[in-house]
């Protein structure tokens, strides 16, 4: 997905559970909020933000480069 892209909920649950064969191996499909949550704060000292798109999915912004520094 490109900057500012919304990426489904769905998607990115099946992507990092592609690998799993079994659905009882799956983890409940909440834990991507957790993740989301965690990396937020991992990643807002980089001057990262992802928003919520209620209903949709997520998109991440990354920070502009200051256009005075040559």
């Amino acid at each position: 997905a490109r900057e500012g892209e919304v990426v489904t909920h769905n998607s990115i649950y099946a992507a990092m559970y592609y690998d799993r064969a079994s659905g009882d191996d799956l983890p409940d499909p909440k834990i991507i909020a957790v993740l989301v949550s965690g990396m937020r704060g991992a990643l807002r000292p980089l001057g990262v933000t992802i928003t919520s798109h209620f209903g949709h999915g997520y998109s991440i912004h990354m920070p502009k480069g200051d256009p005075d520094a040559g």
